[in-house]
């Protein structure tokens, strides 16, 4: 690879050689050359420019903002949280402690207004914030015996429409009827909800995609499956 300066932009030139058989004794060689000019100045211009912009929109929308205070929903309502569980693996079913300890991810959806603006103005549709700078509902699972929390971050379209996806892996409290072992099948309830917040002011509800139901299996789970989720 000859590289060289074309015009202020990086450039390299690629010589490909191809052998030509003339005469069982003699070989020609011809060689054929491409240049290919990429404008890295225009590249990084246009990602910092992005950045920038991004910067402003941020400073805009929390400007004044409090992370501590609830979105204001219509007419004094609740604010609505929609909850999805994306279960990935039931990693321990004891019969000895009755418990159940599951992986996957809640994904959670909802609106706050305060995060709104205008995608022409800005020239940009979503953004991410990180946990802490802007309200999130704490969801928790409340017959849970433990629990490995993480934070993400959250995508925030120019609408106010807000999603996270939490990984999780939760241990819960589950009674079990074992008179059947080892052929039983177990009934495991758990609850979701606000830690800090009754309905009047959060409402978390399944979310439904589509008409299915809120809950989504993987594939494969080795060991245990899922029979049902209501």
């Amino acid at each position: 690879v000859d590289g060289q300066e074309l015009n202020g932009a990086r450039c390299g030139r690629l010589l490909i050689a191809q052998e030509r058989k003339i005469t069982p004794k003699r070989y020609a060689w011809a060689s054929f050359s491409f240049t290919v000019v990429v404008d890295l100045g225009d590249l990084r211009g246009a990602r910092f420019g992005r950045i920038q912009q991004q910067i402003k929109v941020v400073a805009h929308l929390l400007e004044g903002y409090n992370a501590h205070v609830l979105p204001e929903a219509e007419h004094g309502q609740a604010i609505e949280v929609q909850l999805e569980l994306a279960l990935m693996q039931l990693v321990e079913i004891s019969t000895m402690k009755e418990t159940m300890e599951l992986q996957g991810f809640w994904r959670q959806y909802w609106n706050d207004p305060r995060l709104m603006w205008d995608p022409a103005e800005w020239k940009i549709e979503k953004l991410y914030f990180s946990h802490g700078q802007i309200w999130s509902p704490d969801i928790v699972v409340y017959e849970q015996v433990e629990e490995t929390p993480t934070f993400h971050a959250m995508a925030v379209q120019y609408d106010g429409e807000v999603f996270v996806s939490v990984p999780t892996r939760t241990t819960v409290s589950c009674p079990m009827q074992l008179d059947a072992f080892p052929y039983d099948k177990q009934k495991c309830n758990f609850t979701v909800g606000s830690w800090s917040y009754d309905r009047t002011f959060l409402d978390v509800i399944p979310r439904r995609v589509d008409g299915a139901d809120s809950f989504e299996p993987a594939d494969h789970m080795p060991q245990h499956s899922a029979i049902d989720v209501r």
